[in-house]
């Protein structure tokens, strides 16, 4: 296992995988030599409980240079626990030899978590923006999903179960309006204008995330509770010498 100075081939981890229980998934990561993605010639892929105990575990299949993983549905009974605190291992060998370990975070849910976002939304938005960027349809998803997956990462930054929200059509917005602004963002220094159009949409996601209300299912009995949350708590520093101050009541975080 290389040292953490080393940099070699790295794993692309965006952000946590969400099981649903009881349902086949393929899993899958990619590994990566500086820019350029490279393919494991083997590897074996574990899943790990929050008691260290193994859920599943064998040998990884490459499919179009990504390391990937056939989870069946025996392999996440209804014995296991929902939430958080699964991690996936990821052990790979390359043709130089090299034998590398790539870690992710993984949570147990009811139902699966699918973005709510497509490039269509992006082309309802930006009539042609494809055009306009000068880039092919297919390349809109790379923004998208890495919108997808901050966004998830700000939700567990506030405490929120990203798989135990019901209504995930209320992120929608957030999550156009995020990948717009880094769409615009990867254009800004070969066309300055775009520098705007990225700040312009970076403040409707944030406002969109924030505000955003959905109902959550905490004990996942497959109801939707009766309190309906509210959005992601903006986080601002009130001056150098108090603590941080969130949300609509103030509340205290030192």
């Amino acid at each position: 296992m290389p040292l953490p100075t080393d940099i070699g081939h790295t794993y692309r981890v965006t952000g946590a995988a969400v099981f649903a229980r009881g349902r086949a998934v393929v899993t899958k990561i990619e590994t990566r030599l500086g820019a350029v993605k490279v393919a494991p010639s083997s590897g074996t892929y574990t899943l790990v409980a929050p008691d260290g105990t193994t859920v599943a575990t064998g040998a990884i299949s490459v499919v179009s240079d990504v390391a990937t993983y056939s989870l069946s549905a025996g392999d996440l009974p209804s014995t296991l626990a929902f939430g958080g605190g699964y991690r996936e291992r990821w052990l790979c060998t390359f043709s130089d030899g090299t034998v590398t370990e790539g870690q992710r975070p993984a949570y147990l849910a009811r139902e699966p978590l699918y973005c709510p976002t497509t490039q269509a939304d992006l082309d309802a938005r930006i009539p042609g923006i494809a055009g306009l960027l000068n880039v092919s349809s297919d390349d809109l998803q790379g923004w998208i999903d890495l919108a997808w997956a901050d966004v998830l990462q700000r939700l567990l930054s506030v405490g929120v179960w990203p798989e135990a929200i019901v209504d995930v059509d209320s992120l929608s917005t957030g999550v156009r309006e995020l990948a717009l602004s880094y769409a615009f963002e990867a254009f800004a220094t070969s066309s300055p204008e775009y520098g705007e159009y990225a700040m312009r949409h970076r403040k409707a996601a944030d406002t969109a995330i924030g505000s955003a209300r959905y109902h959550v299912d905490r004990d996942q009995d497959g109801k939707a509770d009766d309190e309906r949350r509210h959005g992601m708590p903006i986080v601002r520093r009130a001056s150098p010498r108090t603590p941080w101050l969130y949300g609509a009541r103030k509340r205290r975080v030192f």
